[in-house]
């Protein structure tokens, strides 16, 4: 019995053919070409995580010297005066664009009747085609039902028959 715990045994053609020492180097061969090829794999997974890590560490150096950059105080007035006059020109570009954006949803005129009518035709469509798929799919359920209530008493008359078969038997 100790014989067969210790004996190799293996899905290689011919391995009773082979010595018990060819068999563990046969064995230790196919261990280390396993292992070199999960070790190249590793290696290579470990190298694509340096990769990515040093391309976010850049990115997020670069950032944050941009963020700190901006926060810096000018060096003269000159430059604090063109920074200021540089956000208030933001501010009142951003405050143009809101205006029209607003202007174009209370007014009503973002679209033209054509469009209007396209998207109440698409919407009714949509709202259509829900209805058919919801449709098929109830029909789809009542069919199924249909078929396991057949089942289900198929197999409770079977069980009857089945007990009654026991309670005859001597």
């Amino acid at each position: 019995m100790e014989e067969k715990k210790n004996k190799l045994t293996s899905h290689f053609p011919n391995w009773d053919l082979l010595s018990p020492e060819q068999q563990k180097l046969l064995v230790a061969e196919r261990t280390i070409q396993k292992f070199k090829a999960y070790d190249k794999e590793r290696t290579e997974y470990v190298h694509n995580l340096e990769i990515a890590y040093n391309e976010l560490k850049g990115k997020y150096d670069y950032i944050t010297e941009q963020y700190y950059a901006e926060q810096e105080e000018p060096k003269s007035k000159r430059e604090a005066k063109r920074r200021h006059k540089l956000e208030l020109y933001d501010k009142i570009i951003q405050g143009e664009a809101a205006q029209n954006f607003m202007k174009k949803n209370m007014d009503g005129d973002e679209y033209t009747e054509d469009f209007k009518k396209l998207m109440d035709t698409y919407s009714l469509a949509s709202k259509i085609e829900e209805v058919k798929r919801l449709h098929s799919s109830i029909s789809l359920y009542k069919k199924r039902n249909r078929e396991l209530a057949r089942q289900l008493f198929e197999t409770c008359k079977e069980l009857r028959e089945f007990k009654e078969r026991i309670a005859n038997q001597p």
